[in-house]
């Protein structure tokens, strides 16, 4: 920018407004104006450079972690049912463990209890389930006879009603008037019988006293005879006009009681039969379900004794895929109170883990940190770097190009450690990682550069004292530094702003 066509675009501005905004010189605004345009055009004044060669390098600054280079064995409570895990003993955080003591323990009562009673209402479900398969096969294996026989009973009581009204009742009322007649019969006999003997004794002068008893018992037998003809007719006039009606009316509704029980039980039956195998299939889900319930209950137990799977440093909290999870999960982990499930919440480093570095970073540091970078790592508190134990080798292990929910890249990194290390996981480090370095570079400011629709170029000054823009093509930045891959020649001079 030109020094004087800059104050005199701020003097042209002054002169045009007075102190009330209308056209005119306005004193007042004069001097600050100018002095401001000054100044600015002071800071603004254009630079030119010669360009030249020099060493360039990129390096990177990084914080990182002390983290397993493996999967770690991580503390969960991954119950199918059961909510509550009431905190006994927990072991310290950082605490030195051998293989097989517990890390934490949890109440276990109310879960004891609760596992008892579904065994016990298993086994009344098992009971139950017997029982009904006895019935339902009981019905099963029934279920032909009884219908036989119902079908049996219809037809008998249809079959005798039928025999008694075309022929039953005919035969029996004739069977009483025979009674009658045999009666009758018999009667007359009888009297015939004692005539001939009362005429055969009256023939002698003196009836004897023998003769005397066969007449009076003959008389008697005449008497009985009488007595029985009158029996008959009664009886026959109650057979006729009370019994065999009674009877017919019997017969007749014995058979349709047979035909309604017949049609019940065919419908009864197999209803019987798909409610005994409803009962049974209920008791069967119910069954099931405390079955499952009882072995979902007893997976959940085991997690009320936490052990070492291995021997190693017990750490409150996740350590996985990078990053150690504390905050709002370890609220809870604690002596009375609860731990939480489906979650991890503690770890265990075995005594033998595998250490190296875990950094965070943003997408384009991730993307230059490829698997042949290598840089220095320093751990929090031990010597500075360049010292002989402070600093030690690292390289690039693996990156992730897809960030976590906070936006950061992580980049591994794996390291020999000294003999002597004391790194623990958790650890703070610093890390400084050579990128890229050229040490014949063509390097110019950032601010010369402007990128356009040619894409890239700076404002090259010509032999002439005029300038143009020049194409060029632009490597790695470092700081405020660019270097310049083509487009530029040694010697050539630049305008930077």
């Amino acid at each position: 920018m030109n020094l004087l066509k800059l104050e005199g675009d701020f003097i042209r501005f002054a002169l045009s407004l007075d102190a009330h905004g209308r056209q005119g010189l306005c004193v007042s605004s004069l001097t600050p104006l100018i002095t401001l345009g000054l100044l600015v055009a002071g800071i603004s004044q254009a630079e030119e450079l010669v360009i030249e060669t020099k060493p360039f390098e990129l390096v990177h600054q990084l914080e990182a972690t002390v983290m397993p280079a493996e999967a770690l064995p991580l503390i969960r409570i991954d119950a199918k049912t059961w909510n509550s895990f009431p905190i006994t003993t927990l072991a310290a955080h950082g605490s030195q463990v051998d293989k097989g003591d517990t890390l934490i323990s949890i109440d276990a009562r109310d879960i004891d209890k609760e596992i008892e009673a579904i065994q016990r209402q298993l086994r009344n479900h098992e009971l139950a389930i017997a029982d009904a398969g006895d019935y339902l096969a009981k019905l099963e294996e029934t279920a032909e006879s009884r219908l036989e026989a119902a079908r049996r009973q219809a037809h008998e009581s249809a079959e005798r009603l039928d025999y008694f009204t075309k022929t039953g009742r005919k035969t029996e009322e004739e069977e009483a008037l025979h009674t009658i007649e045999r009666n009758e019969q018999w009667l007359a006999n009888e009297k015939e019988e004692l005539r001939q003997l009362k005429q055969m004794y009256e023939a002698d002068d003196l009836t004897e006293d023998t003769e005397e008893i066969i007449l009076t018992r003959q008389q008697n037998a005449v008497e009985r005879a009488e007595l029985m003809l009158r029996h008959s007719k009664l009886s026959q006039t109650r057979v006729v006009e009370i019994m065999l009606p009674r009877k017919a009316k019997d017969l007749s509704d014995a058979a349709a009681a047979a035909a309604v029980a017949l049609k019940y039980a065919q419908r009864k039956i197999p209803r019987e039969i798909g409610q005994a195998r409803a009962s049974l299939k209920a008791l069967e889900v119910a069954a099931a379900a405390d079955r499952v319930r009882l072995t979902d209950l007893q997976h959940d137990r085991q997690f009320f004794e936490i052990k070492a799977e291995v021997a190693g440093t017990f750490y409150h909290g996740a350590i996985e895929k990078g990053s150690w999870t504390t905050g709002e999960l370890l609220r809870g982990l604690r002596v009375g109170g609860s731990a939480p499930r489906q979650v991890a919440f503690a770890s265990l480093v075995p005594a033998d883990a595998k250490l190296g570095l875990v950094a965070h970073t943003d997408a384009a540091k991730a993307r230059q940190l490829t698997d042949r970078i290598s840089g220095i790592a320093t751990l929090a508190g031990s010597e500075t770097l360049g010292e002989t134990s402070g600093a030690m080798e690292v390289r690039v292990s693996g990156r992730s190009l897809v960030p976590d929910p906070k936006g950061r890249y992580q980049v591994n990194f794996t390291l020999n450690w000294p003999p002597a290390s004391s790194a623990a996981v958790g650890n703070p480090a610093s890390l400084q990682l050579l990128v890229y370095q050229n040490p014949e570079a063509i390097v110019v400011p950032s601010k010369a550069l402007k990128y356009g629709a040619r894409g890239w170029s700076v404002e090259l000054k010509l032999a002439d004292g005029k300038t143009e823009r020049r194409s060029v093509t632009r490597g790695p930045q470092a700081g405020d530094q660019v270097e310049i891959l083509s487009g530029l020649e040694v010697g050539q001079v630049i305008i930077a702003p």
